[in-house]
């Protein structure tokens, strides 16, 4: 009975040490598994750094084309563009017949919706703003994009179906100027195109811009808190009037009086 106390008494300690053994290679396997799910989520939302300067620098340049149409249109409509300007400047004669539509690198972000692992803690934060953006802003982007689309179309069908000179676009015949020096429906036209570009295209994505570079910089806090966020996108954070949010709130409608 002696012998049989002091076996069972030596089992019941080695099933402990085992249970021990066990949960401490649990525990250690659990660190190792959330240690190598966070690295996967941080070289992610790297990606996605990547994917924001790259839509940012793209909306610096669709601003930038749309700036100087609107300048154009204004010198059009306030009878301040001359026959040399449309013999000898670009985009003068395409005005209405041409436009920029904004092009989106979300390859980062499809990733991330398409992950089954438990995205940590830390990130909850930025991948609401991601949603803002991706979901919401980028919807209200691509619906003036698809307008100024029409518009160009529809301009073009009709000089194709009235103006002997649209076969030879390139060409600056006295009949083509004058018509886009005098001809009232063409300032129509004109002013309609600008109505759209101005506070349709342009105001969707200035906002686009904003909501990028909350999210980069929110990111860059997390991945490399010691590193310089880029001047350009730093000192662009300013506070989004009130109407412009309404394009990522879901609240998008059509632009159409001045």
């Amino acid at each position: 009975e002696g012998k049989f106390s002091k076996y069972l008494f030596y089992a019941i300690g080695e099933i402990i040490l085992v249970i021990i053994g066990i949960l401490i290679a649990l525990n250690i396997n659990n660190r190792n598994l959330v240690k190598q799910n966070e690295a996967t989520f941080d070289a992610l939302f790297g990606k996605i750094l990547k994917d924001l300067i790259i839509d940012f620098k793209e909306a610096d340049r669709i601003l930038a084309f749309d700036t100087r149409q609107d300048s154009i249109m204004n010198l059009l409509l306030n009878n301040r563009v001359t026959e040399e300007n449309y013999k000898n400047l670009n985009g003068f004669m395409s005005l209405i017949v041409n436009y920029e539509p904004m092009r989106f690198s979300d390859n980062g972000y499809n990733n991330l919706a398409g992950m089954n692992e438990k995205i940590p803690k830390k990130y909850n934060e930025v991948v609401d703003q991601l949603n803002t953006l991706y979901l919401d802003a980028k919807l209200s982007v691509i619906r003036p994009n698809e307008v100024l689309g029409d518009l160009v179309l529809e301009n073009l069908k009709k000089w194709a179906n009235t103006k002997p000179w649209f076969s030879d676009m390139q060409a600056n015949n006295s009949e083509k100027i004058n018509y886009l020096l005098t001809d009232p429906f063409y300032k129509n036209d004109v002013r309609l195109f600008q109505i759209y570009l101005q506070g349709n295209h342009m105001t969707s994505i200035t906002t686009y811009k904003h909501l990028i570079a909350k999210s980069y910089i929110s990111i860059s806090k997390i991945l490399e808190p010691e590193k310089q966020i880029p001047e350009f996108i730093s000192s662009y954070i300013v506070e989004i009037p009130v109407n412009e949010l309404q394009y990522y709130a879901g609240e998008y409608e059509d632009v159409d009086s001045g």
